[in-house]
């Protein structure tokens, strides 16, 4: 974490947020446990415009693996989790990075049993949706 928080524009830092992904798979445990200082890097993370595709998507495959390892206790942080991938699929213009971001919201949405009950924050995700479909269309 300290190597990815203080190395931001490093165009490696995608390899140091892969090594995190697999702590975070391999010892779910350890990772529960540090749950607060993760989502405190990765969620601002998330929305940086200096970060790479490589990077980004690394990112949210990692937000994914910690939304099943770490489930309910994630429900709190969901909000601005939602916030920031519906953020990052109004600005990126990658398909690969699109396609990460949507799996990632909604494997982030079972695993957790989050349930969005505010109309602005389901409306915000269900545009957001509706404009990658329509762009896809054309």
């Amino acid at each position: 974490l300290t190597e990815l928080k203080y190395h931001i524009l490093d165009e490696n830092n995608h390899y140091s947020l892969r090594i995190l992904w697999r702590f975070i798979s391999s010892a779910p445990r350890v990772a529960i446990s540090c749950l607060q200082p993760i989502i405190r890097y990765l969620l601002p993370s998330l929305c940086d415009p200096n970060s790479s595709n490589d990077f980004v998507e690394a990112l949210l495959v990692t937000l994914s693996d910690l939304t099943f390892f770490c489930s309910h206790r994630m429900t709190i942080h969901m909000p601005h989790m939602l916030s920031s991938i519906t953020t990052l699929l109004a600005n990126s213009n990658c398909p690969r990075v699109k396609q990460s971001a949507i799996n990632c919201m909604i494997l982030a949405i079972q695993y957790s049993g989050y349930s969005i009950c505010k109309e602005e924050v389901y409306s915000e995700v269900v545009d957001s949706l509706l404009c990658i479909i329509k762009f896809e269309q054309n």
